[in-house]
């Protein structure tokens, strides 16, 4: 189930009926979930009125919920919507709250399902305060922060928040403050000019406009092997760079053109993309793997096949250099995750 995508088409065979809608055998031992409200008749009081046990029906996968796969007819108008894969990380929206839980709020964002905005990523947040910043149809702008087959994930942008006047002056002050984009908001390969305010003989910190500060280091020159960076960066020097990571409060950066930034950006994958890889390294949770991506894929250890972490370690499984088949399971501005499932 968890390779399945919101969207993807699907024949179903309904073996059981309900008062509120049918259970259909998808395949391969899953079986869906279709309501009557995604049957695009209407009210519809039973289930039986439009469906009988046998009734082979086209249906696209509307999401997965407590090991079900809920499900709508192929034709229905949700999924005349954008799907999760048709968004781009970074990407600015505009979304309509339709929910407020524990988890986080619900946006329509015109995705054929909700995006989720997650504590961690919503302006100014505290748990008691939730469900009293957003309220159904309430308007926010947000931006795609991550993309998963079957959840879009939503950061909230610093402007204002419609029909909140106590929180929008709050991130209208923020803005005041000087606007300067989140270092989580940065994507890989995202160029920026900035400017040396300190070197030090391994690289050169840099102002780049940005929250926090840009790192330069003297490997990523392009001058070959570079014993002190101060014989070719001084302060006050401008260089154009492009984000490789954000790591422990820093963005490490490259030079514009570094080889790098020759491979694909982390945006031209696309979730559920079959890609040949190379193990480059592991650690004990996860395998690094070069897809031939401007960074590295994490592999993690919940996405390897028959992989017990009681009894088997990653670095024995995987050797620098090996070969692995897998497909791109999470997507974020700096992070790639894949998965052999």
């Amino acid at each position: 189930m968890e390779d399945l995508c919101t969207g993807e088409e699907l024949t179903g065979t309904v073996t059981k009926l309900k008062t509120f809608g049918a259970t259909l055998d998808l395949g391969a031992g899953m079986q869906g979930s279709l309501h009557v409200r995604h049957l695009g008749e209407g009210h519809v009081e039973k289930a039986s009125d439009f469906m009988a046990v046998g009734d082979t029906l086209q249906v696209r996968v509307f999401r997965i919920r407590k090991g079900e796969v809920d499900v709508a007819l192929a034709d229905s108008a949700a999924f005349q919507k954008r799907l999760f894969s048709d968004f781009a990380i970074g990407e600015q929206l505009q979304g309509t709250v339709v929910g407020v839980s524990k988890v986080g709020v619900f946006l329509d964002v015109g995705a054929v399902n909700a995006a989720l905005l997650a504590p961690e990523n919503v302006l100014d947040f505290s748990m008691s305060a939730l469900p009293e910043l957003f309220k159904k149809g309430q308007t926010l702008v947000v931006k795609v922060a991550a993309i998963a087959p079957m959840q879009l994930e939503a950061r909230h942008v610093n402007t204002s928040i419609v029909g909140r006047s106590q929180h929008s002056a709050r991130t209208a002050a923020a803005g005041a403050e000087g606007g300067l984009r989140k270092m989580e908001d940065l994507c890989t390969g995202e160029e920026f000019t900035g400017t040396v305010t300190k070197v030090s003989k391994a690289g050169a910190t840099l102002d780049m406009g940005t929250e926090g500060t840009g790192f330069l280091h003297c490997n990523k020159l392009g001058k070959g092997i570079v014993v002190k960076a101060s014989d070719f960066i001084s302060v006050g020097d401008t260089f154009q760079v492009r984000v490789l990571r954000v790591y422990q409060g820093q963005v490490d950066v490259a030079l514009g053109d570094f080889a790098a930034f020759k491979k694909r950006s982390i945006s031209d994958f696309a979730i559920g993309e079959e890609i040949q890889g190379t193990v480059v390294g592991t650690s004990k949770g996860a395998v690094f793997v070069d897809i031939g991506a401007m960074t590295d894929a994490i592999l993690p250890s919940g996405n390897i096949l028959d992989f017990d972490a009681s009894t088997q370690a990653l670095p024995d499984l995987f050797k620098q250099g090996q070969e692995l088949a897998v497909k791109v399971a999470v997507k974020s501005p700096q992070r790639l995750e894949v998965s052999m499932k």
